[in-house]
């Protein structure tokens, strides 16, 4: 078996996944893109999106099925035609589930599948993180472009 046909394979282990194939993922040479690397790339476009979170956090909060109308009420800066194609992702990847009742006006509800609810625990390390580190970054910004225009 040849190296590529090995770097394409799922790995036996979870842990076998860190954060310098994360690196690698991101910003890596194309021949760096093992199967771990493009997972990583993957879930990070999905979350990484503006509008997961919110969707994420709305359906979490809510704890069971959420209409499509609640949704876009409680995020009102998202359009409809936005809303509908992020969940629209969000389903392709088993993060949300939906189910349509033929009813008319078409009735339209959401929830998170176990691996969306699995998100949430991430999503609470990373807000922490960004709380407790957020002025140290802002700060450094701000030195940066403080320096960049004096000279």
């Amino acid at each position: 078996m040849d190296t590529k046909d090995r770097r394409d394979k799922p790995s036996a282990n979870a842990r076998d996944c860190d954060a310098r194939q994360l690196a690698e993922a991101v910003a890596g040479p194309p021949h760096a893109h093992t199967y771990c690397n493009r997972l990583i790339a993957s879930s990070l476009d999905t979350i990484g999106n503006k509008w997961t979170v919110p969707i994420v956090i709305v359906l979490s909060d809510a704890g069971g099925p959420v209409r499509f109308t609640e949704l876009s009420r409680a995020i009102p800066q998202i359009t409809q035609k936005e809303l509908t194609k992020r969940l629209r992702e969000l389903e392709a990847v088993g993060l949300v589930e939906r189910k349509v009742y033929p009813v008319v006006p078409p009735r339209v509800e959401y929830w998170l599948t176990d691996l969306g609810r699995s998100l949430h625990p991430l999503l609470d390390a990373l807000a922490r993180w960004a709380h407790e580190n957020g002025a140290a970054m802002q700060a450094a910004r701000q030195r940066l472009e403080t320096e960049a225009r004096a000279g």
